[in-house]
């Protein structure tokens, strides 16, 4: 009996680590995932902020996001929260407010693709950039940590 308790004991502390590996591992796709995020709108906000008359590199790069945008979801599965990332717990207790959030985000990135795809006029596209850049901000305002 003693023996049977003590394989349970240890199998259950095995899931245990086994379920917080996977929590660290999500943590860290997580962190690239949001670096690529900031990446291409960093790029953007310098194109912008330059000046520099290259709407075909902004096009590129709302694809870009776009595609990383369908993503969000996944990176932030139920049961993928941990201590080592900057997103709050209310994220998962939040989930369907999180939805919309990631909702808004893809519908924004979508929105900066098809005013790249129809116009060079830096004042529209900056207008749909702006819009995308309010997704962000309003997703790190109720869901990420401060730095």
């Amino acid at each position: 009996m003693k023996f049977l308790m003590l394989a349970v004991f240890l199998w259950s502390f095995n899931s245990f680590a086994k379920d917080d590996e996977k929590r660290q591992g999500m943590a860290e796709v997580r962190e690239h995932y949001m670096s690529a995020v900031g990446g291409n709108m960093g790029t953007i906000g310098a194109i912008m902020k330059e000046g520099v008359k290259q709407p075909g590199m902004i096009a590129n790069q709302a694809k870009a996001l776009h595609e990383i945008s369908s993503d969000i979801l996944t990176v932030f599965e139920k049961g993928s929260d941990s201590k080592d990332d900057d997103a709050k717990a209310k994220i998962w207790t939040e989930w369907s407010k999180f939805e919309k959030k990631a909702e808004a985000f893809k519908k924004a990135s979508a929105n900066l693709v098809a005013v790249t795809s129809k116009t060079k006029d830096m004042k529209k596209i900056g207008a749909a950039v702006g819009k995308l850049g309010k997704t962000c901000k309003g997703c790190h305002k109720s869901y990420k940590e401060k730095d």
